[in-house]
């Protein structure tokens, strides 16, 4: 598997669309310049009309995790969220084989972490979540060993947001990635920022999600130059904005697994605890 270079956390990678036949391209063709154009134009827009979309959507059903998060990040990625959640539903066989595509994706000598990120979000839509969170620790681990830190931080970075959809909140604090302070990467606060909020400290969730848009506002001219691997798209510019999202996003985590709720104290608030695990850091 072949070394990305030291300046991924400047790239970005324009969303691919499922190659599906039917409704679904028809309906990108006539839609896709106007999404394009809304995509550029205002991100936080285009995400509050994707997530909307969504929701009307959905009916009685649970809208997928990876969606809300997706809005997070910004108009692109939001869109490629909808578009896999729209495939996973209607393509049943894509679904049932997400998770050997998975595997082969993980084992090849090159690791495309657009397809990667795009299959994750699959597994995640037909709650396979656990599998790919083995994986993916197994995969980071092995390529710290070997030497290979790119392929291990992005692993990494992929494992915390399935953690994340888990409700593994503290496990996903504790990985490596996450304390890589000399990488200006947006994820990295962007995790920290929706795990504090959902844990209910609201300090240290403003604290991430300002550093969040500093990141973004400080590499945002510097988006034409992108390669495969970081997910530096359009954000999320009113924390109250910020917060309905991540509202969002807890309840559907708590509807997608058990929680074992736990009473703790911190900083004078009740906080949730959700199966906190050491292993695997």
């Amino acid at each position: 598997m072949g070394e990305a270079p030291a300046n991924h956390h400047l790239t970005k990678v324009e969303p691919s669309i499922p190659q599906k036949s039917g409704w679904i391209v028809k309906t990108m063709q006539i839609g896709g310049e106007i999404a394009q154009r809304l995509a550029v134009s205002g991100p936080l827009i285009f995400s509050c009309i994707c997530l909307a979309i969504a929701y009307k959507n959905r009916k009685s059903r649970v809208l997928h995790r990876s969606v809300s998060m997706a809005a997070l990040h910004g108009g692109n990625v939001a869109l490629q969220r909808i578009l896999v959640s729209t495939e996973a539903r209607v393509d049943k066989d894509a679904a049932e084989t997400a998770l050997q595509e998975f595997k082969e994706l993980l084992s090849a000598e090159k690791i495309s972490f657009t397809q990667l990120h795009k299959v994750a979000a699959k597994l995640e839509m037909t709650r396979q979540e656990d599998e790919a969170v083995r994986m993916l620790r197994e995969a980071s681990n092995k390529a710290r060993k070997d030497g290979k830190p790119h392929e291990s931080y992005e692993l990494e970075m992929l494992l915390v947001e399935m953690l994340i959809f888990k409700g593994t909140y503290y496990e996903a604090l504790t990985r490596r990635c996450l304390e890589e302070n000399t990488i200006s990467d947006s994820r990295r606060p962007l995790y920290k920022a929706v795990v504090y909020k959902i844990l209910l400290d609201d300090d240290r969730a403003q604290e991430a999600y300002n550093e969040f848009c500093e990141i973004r506002s400080l590499f945002y001219s510097t988006t034409d130059n992108i390669e495969e691997g970081a997910q530096l798209y359009g954000s999320v510019h009113k924390y109250e904005t910020f917060e309905k999202v991540v509202g969002n996003l807890k309840r559907e985590i708590e509807n997608a697994h058990p929680i074992n709720r736990t009473e703790n104290l911190h900083l004078g608030k009740t906080k949730q605890v959700f199966g906190y695990r050491k292993n695997g850091k």
